[in-house]
């Protein structure tokens, strides 16, 4: 999926950490403050903290394609109203 180009993606530039990473996708799982307290700790396995990351990573590009066919739907109904 990750190799499949979006047609109206947008480079913002912006970079993070890993950690950043993490207590994102632990967020977007519905983490506590008390979960990420216990994450950024290390009380979490590694193998747990990962798969959380993957389920974000993988839920994002699907949510990004399903905005890319969208976007790409849009345009050919603007084209055949100006025909």
């Amino acid at each position: 999926m990750r190799q499949a180009r979006l047609r109206n993606a947008i480079d913002a530039g912006i970079t993070y950490s890993m950690a950043f990473a993490q207590w994102e996708a632990a967020v977007a799982a519905g983490a506590t403050m008390d979960e990420l307290y216990r994450m950024e700790r290390g009380e979490y396995p590694k193998w747990f903290v990962a798969k959380v990351m993957a389920w974000h990573n993988v839920h994002s590009l699907v949510e990004a394609h399903k905005e890319d066919a969208s976007a790409i739907e849009a345009q050919k109904r603007a084209r055949k109203r100006r025909s």
